[in-house]
């Protein structure tokens, strides 16, 4: 995911942070296995290969996890992908939902206020 010039991956499951104009590391934390991210304003969302999703500021200064929630029932997830790699109606309406019913005590995103 690319955002302000700075790119966030996983590198063998840690979760980094690149310049793009330097190529310098800026951060590499967080333990999320071999899972998948997406970017959402100034968060990633990141699919953890256990199963939770973190929640984390998209910040080259630091890294910094606001938190974990069991956001998708994985059992029916494996189920309804039938070798597609689709994910059912179901399971898109959990992920769609997690931000608006992220745990209290979380740090309110700049984009939702």
């Amino acid at each position: 995911m690319v955002r302000d010039g700075y790119a966030y991956g996983l590198d063998e499951g840690v979760l980094a942070c690149i310049d793009l104009a330097t190529g310098e590391r800026k951060w590499k934390d967080g333990h999320y296995g071999f899972g998948e991210l997406v970017l959402v304003h100034d968060l990633l969302l990141v699919q953890t290969e256990p199963g939770p999703v973190a929640l984390v500021e998209a910040n080259p200064a630091e890294f910094r996890e606001a938190g974990r929630v069991n956001a998708l029932d994985f059992q029916n997830l494996e189920q309804s992908r039938g070798g597609r790699g689709l994910l059912s109606a179901g399971a898109q309406r959990q992920g769609s939902d997690l931000l608006q019913n992220w745990p209290c005590g979380l740090p309110s995103p700049s984009w939702r206020a």
